[in-house]
């Protein structure tokens, strides 16, 4: 089917390409749809990790994106300069807004469309700029668009209400900021409780200092969170209503701080960090790599395409292939509903890289022909005909490596793979129509011109490399037994480096050490209660009316904060406990006997017997009724499940996972009966991500091998080729990953896309020796004959391929991000390896082994026989 397609587009060239044009002309002016979704979690929504965040969110307040500001001075934060600092910070974020002129433009893009009442209102939000002042009109204008209904010109109400939802949104981003300037404090005056600052001047003398000093020092609760143990630290934290698939937004929210620290300078070292300005840090490198990237692909593909066949047509054609399925893709993506996220945005980069090499192989063999033929439409056909099963079986090895990344939980990767295999067969289908079609315009090169134009430079070269290629061949044959022994040596290696891998997911490793993010999650780290947060949701047992204000189950909890405190990763708990702990210390004159929880039983000074459980029901009582505003960041509104959040001063999911695993252990050991505990928040994700990691490369390591090694063997129709074939790419993926074990280098999730692209790309460069060394056994005189002409006809084609694709690669060692330059070294080394051990290893194994294919070969089968006797043939 598909040589019938190619023969096809070379009969009718311009109508292959004339449909070519129109199509992907269509294709692009889609593109204008293609949508990018922002959410910098790469486990999918309906994964029970992100349930469960989701969840948390839902039932507890204080929950939503937090992003942090730590302040160290060189001495000691008690100082007049610090704390008018803190509370400017303080006011300016709450009064932050992240509207710009884009958000004016787009209002004003309504106008045009809008009814008068409509038009009044947003000239009306327009007049002085976009403001907080214009929160009424606003709101006023959503009031009218709902009133509407659905009226005729619905999709454009509904275009106005997301725009005025985003407005808002910018103008609103802050929820809460907590610094020592607002948090809240608890404690009491006589038997009253109160609720209310910490301060509410700025000391102004010695005493007055030393004052606010000790009340702050009294409270366990900002010990670390606010105010570091040698206070000269503290932090300021800035909750938003930026929802968590916006990291975009919370980039944009994240320069608006920096803005804001310049514009209040003081002596403080000052750092903005946390999960979700990491999250956008880390979404706003991908895409700043893929705009940089992109056109240093293109240029050392030209570059390489221009020295491999110093032709027009040898770079225009290849590089045309990869363009056009470029387009194709991100076209079917807008089709599908299907946006760009943080991975698929490194889709062009990938695509222009791997696409190319059918083009490669199509323009090399073609040249060949025509050397040989003279006649191009005879070129055409003969290269279409020995060459279109290679290009089809190829494409489907890529794409199968790719499509196996399907197989996983984790949603980037899934629809990363996805889309390049998507990407790998419309190169395909191109190669095949597209680049026959336009090979076939030209005029044919008359003989003599086609002898002049070998004695150049550029022949001899050509000339000495195949001689290096056929004498690396010989080598092979001849020294069949040592090339196998160093590739028995090299598994071996690579076996035992297997043993040392292990699978981290640690997102500050992905910068330098010295961007801004990784220095605040550091500093946050080393002086603050850490930079990351684990969510244990602890539920207590069903069949209980409020059973967290039983004493019993308190116990529990604190149990577990004080077992926590002794983790070496743990920088502070917040529960329900510290409030009441907080409570029954204050309203007992701050007695530190009384800074626990109340007893299942109380004695009050009157010696009647009070229940704890009616003990703790008046101080929730009492808080509520002081001010308290938080109750409801630690309990869910029935009393049966407990938020204990646990801030970590780690980022490692290994180390996050053996806490997961001791906090189980603990609890199925010391919590009462029926009392549970389950993980959400941005640690446990991580630590899930890490387990996917490790099955992804299982399952798409072990899909493509096998289905890889199926294609094989349908192709060649034989178990021996088949084995041949995949030999290279075995040696390849033990070494590759034995190497990263022995350097000590963990897997993540730019690794695991890298195991695709080494098994799909990998048998690439076999397919087309095998293809070629069929159909030379046929023909040649010997056995070594045959290698040395596949040598000399394919060899070449393979090395470029290797070469152009490799170099296109190692462009992403200009990455901002590590697992990206990482993967730019390792798929570099891999392709040059991979290509490399087929032209040696192949060779070296059929002469070893000579299995049955082999010897029945030839036009007359050799009349000697043994391995003596084929090295000598020839």
């Amino acid at each position: 089917m598909f040589q019938k397609l190619a023969l096809f587009s070379a009969r009718y060239p311009k109508s292959v390409v004339l449909a070519t044009i129109a199509i992907t002309a269509g294709a692009l002016m889609m593109l204008g749809d293609l949508k990018i979704d922002a959410n910098p979690y790469p486990l999918s929504r309906s994964h029970p990790s992100m349930v469960a965040l989701q969840k948390l969110k839902t039932d507890f307040t204080g929950t939503l994106e937090v992003a942090l500001i730590h302040i160290r001075h060189p001495e000691t934060i008690y100082n007049p300069a610090t704390f008018r600092r803190i509370v400017a910070l303080t006011e300016g974020l709450e009064a932050l807004t992240l509207i710009g002129k884009a958000d004016e433009k787009v209002l004003e893009g309504f106008l045009p469309g809008a009814s008068k009442a409509e038009k009044e209102l947003i000239e009306n939000i327009l007049a002085d700029g976009i403001s907080r002042d214009d929160d009424f009109a606003i709101t006023e204008l959503d009031e009218l668009l709902e009133q509407q209904g659905d009226s005729p010109v619905g999709d454009f109400q509904k275009g106005l209400v997301m725009a005025l939802e985003e407005i808002r949104l910018k103008l609103f981003p802050i929820k809460e900021v907590t610094s020592l300037s607002t948090v809240e404090n608890i404690a009491a005056n006589k038997d009253d409780l109160t609720v209310g600052q910490v301060f509410k001047t700025i000391p102004a003398t010695p005493a007055e200092w030393e004052r606010l000093r000790a009340s702050i020092r009294s409270n366990d609760a900002f010990r670390k969170l606010l105010v570091s143990e040698d206070e000269q630290s503290t932090g300021i934290q800035a909750e938003t209503f930026i929802p968590d698939k916006r990291s975009d937004l919370m980039y944009t929210f994240n320069e608006a701080m920096v803005e804001l620290l310049k514009k209040y300078p003081g002596p403080e070292e000052t750092h903005i960090g946390g999960f979700a300005i990491l999250s956008a840090t880390f979404n706003h490198s991908i895409q700043q790599d893929n705009g940089r990237l992109f056109p240093l692909v293109v240029l050392i593909v030209v570059l390489t395409l221009l020295i491999t066949f110093r032709t027009f047509g040898g770079v225009l054609l290849p590089l045309a292939v990869v363009i056009i399925s470029i387009i194709w893709t991100l076209g079917i993506m807008v089709l599908v509903g299907v946006p760009l996220n943080m991975m698929t945005t490194m889709l062009p980069v990938f695509l222009i890289a791997i696409g190319v090499a059918d083009g490669v192989h199509l323009v090399s063999e073609f040249k060949d022909r025509l050397r040989e033929l003279g006649d191009r439409a005879k070129a055409v056909r003969a290269t279409m005909e020995h060459m279109t099963l290679p290009v089809v079986m190829t494409s489907l090895t890529t794409a199968v490596g790719f499509i196996s990344l399907a197989f996983t939980d984790i949603e980037m990767i899934q629809k990363f793979g996805i889309f390049v295999a998507v990407g790998v067969m419309a190169a395909m289908i191109f190669s095949l129509t597209f680049i026959p079609a336009a090979l076939s315009f030209g005029r044919n090169t008359p003989r003599a011109a086609r002898k002049k134009r070998q004695g150049g430079v550029w022949s001899r070269m050509d000339s000495w490399t195949l001689n290096a290629l056929v004498a690396v061949s010989d080598f092979a044959v001849r020294r069949n037994r040592w090339v196998l022994a160093v590739a028995g040596v090299l598994l071996l290696v690579g076996g035992y480096g297997l043993t040392s891998l292990r699978a981290e997911n640690d997102f500050l490793t992905y910068f330098s050490p010295d961007r801004p993010i990784v220095r605040a999650a550091r500093a946050l780290d080393q002086h603050m209660a850490g930079s990351n947060l684990i969510n244990i949701l602890v539920r207590a047992p069903d069949g209980i009316e409020d059973p967290f204000k039983e004493p019993k189950y308190l116990a529990a909890v604190d149990g577990l904060q004080t077992f926590l405190a002794k983790n070496p990763i743990v920088g502070k708990t917040l529960s329900l406990v510290d409030v009441l702990k907080r409570i029954n210390l204050v309203l007992h004159d701050n007695d530190p006997a009384f800074n626990r929880l109340p007893k299942t039983e109380e004695l009050t000074v009157t010696g009647r017997k009070v229940s704890g459980r009616q003990i703790v029901a008046q101080y929730l009582l009492l808080y509520e009724g002081s001010g308290g505003e938080n109750l409801n960041d630690n309990m869910d509104a029935k009393f049966t499940t407990m938020n204990l959040s646990v801030l970590l001063t780690s980022q490692n999911s290994i180390e996050i996972g053996r806490l997961i695993e001791s906090v189980e252990t603990y609890a199925a050991a010391n919590f009462p009966a029926g009392m549970t505990v389950k993980f959400a928040g941005n640690a446990e994700m991580a630590v899930t991500t890490n387990n996917e990691i490790v099955k992804t490369q299982i399952t798409s390591l072990s899909i493509s091998v096998v289905v890889v090694f199926f294609l094989l063997m349908l192709q060649f129709r034989s178990f021996s080729k088949g084995v041949l074939a995949i030999l290279p790419l075995g040696v390849t993926v033990v070494l590759n990953f034995g190497v990263l074990g022995l350097l000590g280098i963990h897997l993540n999730i730019a690794i695991a896309v890298m195991s695709s692209i080494v098994i799909g790309i990998g048998v690439d460069f076999a397919i087309h020796y095998m293809s070629r060394l069929e159909r030379e056994l046929k023909r040649a005189k010997s056995q070594r004959e045959a290698f040395a002409n596949t040598m000399r006809a394919s060899g070449k084609a393979i090395t470029a391929n290797a070469f152009i694709v490799a170099l296109g690669f190692l462009a992403l060692l200009l990455s901002d991000l590590y697992p990206l330059q990482l993967m730019g070294v390792l798929i570099t080394q891999t392709l040059l390896f991979s290509g490399f051990a087929t032209l040696m290893l192949i060779p070296a194994a059929a002469s070893f082994f000579r299995p049955g294919f082999l010897r029945a070969a030839g036009p007359v089968r050799e009349r000697a026989t043994g391995r003596a006797a084929f090295q000598a043939g020839g």
